[in-house]
């Protein structure tokens, strides 16, 4: 009875494994493993999953946890081996302790609450510590039979195992290596500044000058500044790499790296978009068709919109917002969407009125046209209105929405331009001069290079108060309004 008594108090149930958590986390063993065979394989977004950075900025949490995780392999590497058989298998225990040092420590513990209840992690006193042991630890040769960290895994932890003794000396926080690749990163980045803009450029002057195109030098040069600035920082961006900086620098120098580099790279796309419209309105000009002219700007606007929006989003990001809050943005933008339609329709209806105008082609760029009161010529077509300038040279913006319905007469696309009006002759004049002065002015119609030939009429048509009217009713062949009043005036001189 006794016996049996003690075989039970000693038998413990089976620990209930959870299931919601991943293998690779489940143990403190299986937590062990996926961090070392991550970092071996240069996964530095799985190592620094296995480590618990709840306590570092949501921005650089990622970028922070790859590079501690770099260290807490380096210093693991430099103690001693890690034997799987004398870690717990179990999902439930006590905190597993691999090192107790002077300076930190090196151990396992389940997370009991939030996102990751159940995983095991190297605990947030383990983070807290790997600064303090790899300053310890980092000049220490590495433990026969552990796994080296590749060169492209982390670049610094290799030149740092590289560089001579002189090298490793420490000036002002920093061993003496760091500071002369800071020095020629940072003369580096501003050369690079210069040769990225003026390649450019050439590039830019290259394109279009073997495409036979005039683009103002202006409009070429608009997006070498930003691309300058953007490829600077990627220069000091993978420096970086290079260098390890103490972490309280890191934390700050970091998040603004990113959102220079991001805002960089959305100006850089938005002057880019600048550039390319150049080269295609260089190109409508050339062009016969002035479809791409009315085209042209309204693709460069919408754009310039879509890269505005995705650029909010990256530099939201880098600002370290998670994605989770971009989405309860987003998502309060579409429970106020009702709000925003009906503020927005208007411009929504615009919008699609230019889309319309694109698609039906009532007039092109340059057209003369007639819609209700307003009559001009067709400056430029938006994404919400329309610009006509007029005969006084004023500026009339009609939005899109109204051509959608509007009676648009364009007076522009007319082959023929009509000349209809009365020649009045007195009651004195016989009618053999009538006749031959009808088929005098019949002649001169015959003989003008720009009236048309096939369709005319000049007859005697009324008797006036005071007058015999003859009908002079023909059309001429011109392309603007300027030509038709010169021939105009010529047909007109020759009939007096």
């Amino acid at each position: 009875m006794y016996a049996a008594l003690v075989k039970a108090a000693s038998t413990q149930p089976e620990p209930q494994v959870d299931t919601r958590v991943p293998a690779a986390f489940r143990t403190p063993r299986a937590t062990m493993r996926t961090f070392l065979e991550a970092v071996t394989e240069g996964d530095l977004r799985t190592a620094a999953a296995c480590l618990d950075l709840s306590e570092l900025p949501k921005a650089t949490a990622l970028d922070i946890g790859q590079r501690l995780a770099v260290k807490l392999k380096a210093v693991m590497d430099r103690i001693k081996l890690v034997v799987y058989a004398e870690i717990p298998d179990t999902p439930v225990g006590p905190p597993y302790v691999w090192l107790a040092d002077d300076v930190g420590v090196i151990e396992l513990v389940r997370i009991e609450e939030g996102e990751q209840a159940g995983y095991w992690l190297f605990s947030e006193a383990t983070v807290r510590s790997v600064e303090k042991l790899f300053a310890k630890y980092q000049d220490r040769p590495r433990i026969e039979g552990t796994q080296p960290i590749a060169f492209r895994t982390a670049p610094w932890l290799w030149v740092h195992e590289h560089v001579g003794p002189a090298l490793r000396r420490e000036l002002l926080g920093l061993r003496l290596w760091k500071w002369i690749v800071l020095a020629l990163t940072l003369l580096l980045g501003l050369i690079v500044h210069r040769i990225a803009g003026w390649l450019l450029g050439q590039i830019a002057h290259r394109w279009f000058q073997s495409e036979r195109l005039y683009v103002p030098p202006e409009t070429r040069a608009i997006a070498n500044r930003p691309l300058g600035i953007l490829a600077m920082v990627l220069v000091w961006w993978l420096a970086l790499e290079l260098v390890d900086l103490p972490r309280a620098v890191m934390d700050v120098l970091w998040p603004a790296m990113r959102f220079v580099l991001t805002v960089a790279g959305v100006w850089s796309a938005y002057r880019l978009v600048d550039l390319v419209a150049g080269y295609f309105s260089a190109r409508a000009a050339r062009s016969v068709s002035r479809l791409d002219d009315v085209l042209v700007p309204l693709l460069r606007k919408t754009a310039k919109i879509v890269v505005v929006a995705v650029g909010i989003v990256l530099v939201l990001q880098a600002l370290g917002v998670s994605q989770a809050n971009i989405n309860r943005i987003f998502a309060g933008l579409g429970l106020g969407g009702l709000a925003f339609a009906l503020a927005a329709q208007d411009s929504l209806k615009n919008f699609f009125g230019s889309v319309t105008v694109v698609l039906d082609r009532p007039f092109q760029v340059g057209d003369w046209v007639k819609v209700g009161d307003v009559e001009g010529t067709v400056e430029s077509v938006g994404l919400r209105s329309t610009r006509i300038r007029t005969f006084y040279n004023s500026e009339i913006y009609i939005p899109n929405a109204d051509l959608v319905n509007a009676t648009v007469d364009n007076l522009g696309r007319r082959r023929y331009r009509r000349i209809k009006c009365y020649i009045s002759v007195t009651y004195d004049t016989p009618p053999e001069k009538l006749e031959a002065f009808c088929e005098g002015i019949r002649e001169l119609i015959r003989k003008h290079p720009y009236t048309r030939k096939d369709y005319y009429h000049v007859w005697v048509h009324q008797f006036a108060p005071s007058s015999i009217d003859i009908l002079h009713y023909c059309f001429l062949e011109t392309p603007d309004w300027g030509t038709e009043l010169r021939e105009r005036h010529r047909l007109f001189l020759d009939i007096i």
